[in-house]
Formats: C-alpha cells, structure tokens, sequence
C-alpha cells in the first residue's frame, strides 16, 4: 500500500513539472490594453470600492511614456507611468512610488493609486505608478533584469525632476516588491527614504520547496531568482510590512521569510486576519489602512 502510494505521488509531481516547466510566463503575464481608462475602467476583481472624495482633479493626473534601457541592450523599451499629483509642487511633495502586482496594468490598480494619494487628506500625496514591460500599454518583454530597470528609470524620472530622495517612499505589491526591494538595497544612486511591501515572496526557491513534495531546483522552472529574503539583508530604510493570514496566493510564510532578514533601522508588521491576495485595505478597514501607512510615512 506505501508502494502505492509513493508511486502515485510520484506520477502527480512528473506531471505537475511537465506541465508548469517555465514560470516565466506566469510571473510576467501582463494584460494589454488599447487605452488607459482610470475611473472609467471597469475592474471585475476589485476588492474595495472608493467614495468620490478619492477622485483625483484631471489636473493632477499625468500619463506619460518613459524610455527603459538595459546596459546589455541596444535600444530602449517604451513603458508608460502615471503620476498623480501637482506637477508645480513635485519637488515639495513626499512621494510613493507604488510598483503593482502581476497579471494586470495601471488601471486595475488605479483604487490603490487614489487611495495611497489621499492617504492623510485630500491629494496629499504624490503617487508614480509605471506598467513594467509587456504591461498595459508598456512595449516589449519583461525579465527580471528588465522588472528592475523599469523601476530604476522611474526613480531618475523623479530624480530628474529635482525631487529629493529623502521625499520617496517606495510601495511594493505581490510582484511589485521584487523591484522595491532591489532598489532599497542596491539602487545608490537614488534610494527611496523608506520601504513598504505587502504580500512578498521569500524567493524562486523557497516557492518551489514550499509547494513540490519533491526537492527540485527553482532553476528547473525559470532563469529568475526574486530573491526578496537574500535582497532584504542589506535594506536599512524603516520597513512596512502587510501580509494577510488568509492569502493563498502568496503564503504568510513567504512574507515572514522577508520580514525576519530585514536588519534595518526600524521596522514594522501588519499580519491582517482574514485577508486575501489584495484585499488588505478593504479587510483592514480604509481608514485603519490610511493610519498604518500615515503614521509610518510621518514618523
């Protein structure tokens, strides 16, 4: 019977691995789109609504393209970025650079955008959001090496624009916190003045132990690393971390991994009970939400 057993477990994971043996494509499976639409878009799987006190005026609403280059790579990629808030008063303004998850582009992601702007008070905050290559409208293929340059050119746009880097604060979410993390702990030339993440992975590896019976290389799978936990060592920005209890997608495991290799100046956690993938604000409460990210940007 143990025989029998054993060998069937064997066959699930021989099929498993045939048929998941590139993950790439997952990991960077962005949705095109003909235009960006913001209030106008229509998110089935939005996971909280917003009153119209959270609209933004049209005047603080920039689309633009910025232009992405790999040193290795012989012309730049065309990627689009939004940024919300007054040009006039940028180099005033403490900033959030929100880098988005996997899977979708700026517009599903625009309630989290108006809500981190007016965390605090009506526009309170400026907030710089890009489409990672082969997103949205954003041209081209992403990598991980290209998920970092992306991010890489949307802090010298700020920088470019005169703001100080003591003004940015960077927001990572789900496959956003592989470039957030990166660049807090290796982009000197323009790091961000503190760090927050919600629902990071640990790494390609510790993914792959966790869910296979079997010990098999995350290389198996892909040629990336996304190593949030080895990265997260050599942060020193204050740290926020949210994670939900519930999240099946990315296990609180993963998020804990990150957490404990942080040895910064400050940090701080949010394991929020019952909560999904994504669903932290609305599970949390929008004002309990607002103050958890207040009170960590003002402190």
């Amino acid at each position: 019977m143990k025989t029998t057993y054993l060998i069937f477990i064997s066959l699930l994971t021989v099929i498993f691995l045939s048929s998941c043996a590139d993950l790439d494509d997952v990991a960077f499976f962005g949705e095109k789109i003909d235009q960006y639409k913001f209030d106008d878009y229509e998110n089935p799987n939005a996971s909280f609504t917003l009153g119209s006190t959270y609209d933004i005026p049209d005047s603080n609403i920039h689309l633009f393209t910025m232009q992405s280059k790999l040193p290795s790579e012989s012309s730049s990629t065309t990627i689009y970025a939004v940024y919300v808030g007054s040009m006039a008063t940028i180099t005033q303004d403490t900033i959030i650079v929100y880098m988005h998850g996997q899977g979708d582009h700026m517009d599903a992601y625009w309630h989290r955008t108006k809500l981190l702007a007016n965390t605090g008070g009506k526009n309170r905050y400026g907030v710089l959001t890009i489409d990672y290559r082969g997103f949205g409208l954003s041209e081209g293929k992403s990598s991980e090496e290209s998920l970092y340059e992306d991010a890489r050119t949307a802090l010298r746009w700020l920088k470019n624009k005169g703001v100080d880097k003591s003004k940015v604060m960077m927001y990572g979410f789900s496959l956003g916190c592989i470039p957030s993390i990166k660049l807090c702990a290796d982009f000197d030339e323009y790091k961000p003045a503190k760090l927050m993440i919600e629902a990071p992975i640990g790494s390609v590896q510790n993914i792959t132990e966790e869910s296979l019976i079997i010990n098999v290389q995350g290389s198996f799978f892909t040629n990336n690393e996304f190593d949030n936990a080895g990265n997260m060592q050599r942060v020193n920005q204050p740290l926020q971390w949210f994670h939900g209890t519930a999240d099946n997608y990315i296990k609180i495991d993963q998020g804990e991994l990150v957490y404990s290799q942080y040895n910064g100046v400050y940090k701080e956690a949010y394991r929020i009970q019952g909560a999904e993938h994504g669903n932290i604000p609305n599970v949390m409460g929008l004002f309990e939400y607002e103050e958890a990210v207040l009170d960590f940007i003002t402190k």
